[in-house]
């Protein structure tokens, strides 16, 4: 076997046995917790269905009796609320498909190999979201002035 060849077979293996272990280590934890998912997921949780409450709150219902539509400001707020609720349901749906649905060891190595598989994704819809909080953030700000 030429070195470039081994060379590879080895990081290989690394590779494999690096995921082995992150599947291991999340199924321990998911094993250990109540709620069936990691510490970092259910902190993420929290804050996400926090958030989709305030979104709830935001959101701009024009004058029913007056009948005058939104203004452009409150119109932009309103979608970027709508956008922002629409990616914490992606998140939150993504969070419920890596939970562990009971316990016991062959429903949390399930659980932790979807939790280690889909965490850049769950990392990737938590970067939106912090990106629209900070678009909300501003339009606040700006309509307080």
């Amino acid at each position: 076997m030429d070195p470039l060849t081994a060379l590879s077979l080895a990081s290989a293996v690394v590779q494999f046995v690096d995921f082995g272990i992150s599947i291991l280590k999340a199924g321990n934890e998911v094993y250990r917790r109540l709620d069936g998912c990691s510490i970092r997921n259910a902190a993420i949780e929290d804050v996400t269905t926090d958030l989709q409450e305030l979104m709830d709150r935001l959101k701009v219902q024009p004058p029913k009796s007056s009948g005058t539509p939104l203004t452009p400001a409150q119109a932009s707020l309103n979608c970027l609320v709508q956008r922002c609720s629409d990616t914490a349901q992606e998140l939150l749906g993504r969070l419920k498909e890596v939970k562990a649905n009971g316990r016991g060891i062959w429903k949390t190595i399930p659980a932790a190999f979807l939790a280690v598989w889909s965490k850049k994704d769950i990392e990737e819809i938590s970067e939106r979201l912090e990106s629209y909080q900070v678009q909300l953030n501003t339009h606040i700000l700006a309509a307080l002035r």
